[in-house]
């Protein structure tokens, strides 16, 4: 036998179907019900305008002022005072018909007003008086505007609006030195700003930048800033940037009546400098008793600057400036007692060779030739004195008296005659020999005995022979030796 039934996905489908029209049902029958709360609204705000219009044509008197929106006949902070509930009579109790919430009044001069109502969407619908028009307005939350900002001290009114949308809960100007803080209301029931804030400079004190600082010897800019961030224009505008090893002071002005900074500095350090060697780095004659004219460093300081003993050295390094590497060792030396001829060095009552020529160096330094033969010294006069004159006014009858003027030898031509003092110092020794005859009386090369003696002035000479002065009385030649000029 043969049953007819629904299946499983039709009933799923049929089901499917009266949902959806049921959704739309409900959907059309709210929306036909916000349109009727709406409508009902919109009376509201027409009625409670009306009343106030006859009421003001019929007094011909302000409108209640108030400083915010009201609520009417609403309670607490937000309530609008009894003088709107009189001028609204029957209207003060209209009430939204889904809330129950009261309209809004407002008249910020008393010239016109606006009744305000939220519809179903939350925009507002109000009417103005000012203009005598209904309008629908979304809600708009309050943003700060342009005129939160930094102000000069000379300053005095905002520049640009304290709000972009909504009105500002203050509009003080910020004091000098001070700051003023509002909020922007929510417009048709949008939520207001968070704070917004304008401040005004006060005096400002003078302060140093950052590029007052210590700089190295290889830079060459400021870095940084010259003064602080507000701290107005250094003195002077453009300091330099200091040299090597030097500084640079400024100073920044204040701003709006503040003091001016103290100095600022910025420095730089100065660039190393390698220690050097000097040219007292040499070997010193044993008569020079100091480095005189020469330095132990060209640049740095010596760390020794003791003068070399005869026959030693002295070492010493200069030391690094400003980081600079210290030199290594810088080293001078003496010679042992010398005399010096053409650069070479003989020691004291010592010969030595110059040029092919033997000299001689006595106990005092002095440099001698070396034997240029028996030659007369002078004239011999009656008495029994025989003596020699100095060269002076004696012409070549006497070759003593100027073999020494004419000699050039050892690569120097100023040699002379000496004098009695000087030829003590080169007598009778083993290098310096002194000599001199007389006649038959004297051994050939003999040598000055210790009793002999030369006068300073005219160069008498007493010759003592065995103990007697007649030996002198006849004509006698000396050993001639020419000494170096010092």
């Amino acid at each position: 036998m043969n049953k007819n039934a629904f299946t499983l996905i039709e009933l799923l489908v049929v089901i499917a179907i009266i949902g959806i029209i049921s959704a739309l049902v409900i959907v059309a029958i709210a929306g036909v019900s916000n349109n009727a709360y709406d409508a009902r609204r919109k009376t509201d705000v027409s009625s409670i305008s009306k009343s106030l219009l006859l009421e003001n044509a019929r007094t011909a008197t302000l409108y209640p002022i108030t400083t915010s929106k009201c609520k009417i006949g609403g309670s607490g902070v937000d309530a609008c005072d009894s003088s709107i509930l009189s001028a609204l009579e029957g209207a003060s109790i209209i009430r939204d018909p889904i809330d129950g919430n009261y309209y809004s009044y407002e008249s910020t001069t008393g010239d016109c007003f606006t009744i305000s109502a939220t519809l179903s969407n939350t925009d507002t619908y109000s009417y103005d008086s000012c203009i005598g028009r209904y309008i629908t307005n979304s809600p708009s939350s309050g943003t700060c505007g342009p005129a939160a900002t930094n102000y000069t001290i000379g300053a005095t009114a905002y520049v640009g609006n304290q709000c972009v949308n909504g009105f500002p809960s203050n509009t003080n100007f910020p004091s000098i030195g001070q700051s003023i803080t509002w909020i922007c209301s929510g417009l048709y029931g949008g939520a207001p700003s968070g704070n917004c804030t304008a401040s005004r400079d006060g005096p400002i004190i003078g302060t140093c930048g950052t590029s007052a600082t210590s700089y190295a010897y290889n830079d060459s800019n400021f870095i940084g800033t010259i003064c602080g961030a507000g701290s107005g224009i250094s003195t002077p505008l453009s300091p330099s940037f200091p040299s090597q090893g030097g500084t640079t002071t400024w100073t920044c002005g204040g701003l709006n009546g503040g003091a001016s900074s103290g100095n600022c500095t910025a420095s730089r350090s100065a660039a190393p400098i390698n220690g050097v060697c000097g040219t007292a780095v040499r070997t010193f004659t044993s008569v020079e008793s100091s480095y005189a004219g020469y330095t132990q460093c060209i640049s740095g300081t010596p760390s020794n600057t003791a003068f070399p003993a005869l026959g030693s050295s002295i070492t010493w390094t200069c030391g690094g400036v400003n980081g600079g590497t210290t030199s290594d060792n810088c080293t001078a030396a003496r010679d042992v007692l010398s005399c010096y001829v053409s650069g070479v060095g003989i020691p004291y009552n010592s010969s030595g060779v110059v040029s092919g020529n033997t000299v001689w160096c006595d106990s005092t330094g002095g440099i001698w030739s070396n034997d240029r033969g028996k030659m007369a010294w002078g004239p011999n006069p009656s008495s029994t004195e025989a003596y020699g004159y100095s060269c002076v006014g004696l012409g070549s009858s006497y070759p003593a008296c100027n073999t020494c003027d004419n000699l050039v030898y050892a690569g120097r031509s100023d040699w002379y005659l000496p004098t009695t003092d000087q030829l003590l110092n080169c007598y009778n020794t083993s290098s310096c020999k002194a000599s001199s005859t007389l006649g038959s009386n004297w051994v050939e090369g003999g040598y000055w005995g210790r009793n002999d003696h030369w006068e300073t002035t005219v160069a008498y000479c007493y010759i003592f022979y065995n103990g007697g002065l007649n030996a002198c009385t006849k004509t006698y030649n000396l050993n001639v030796r020419c000494r170096l000029g010092q």
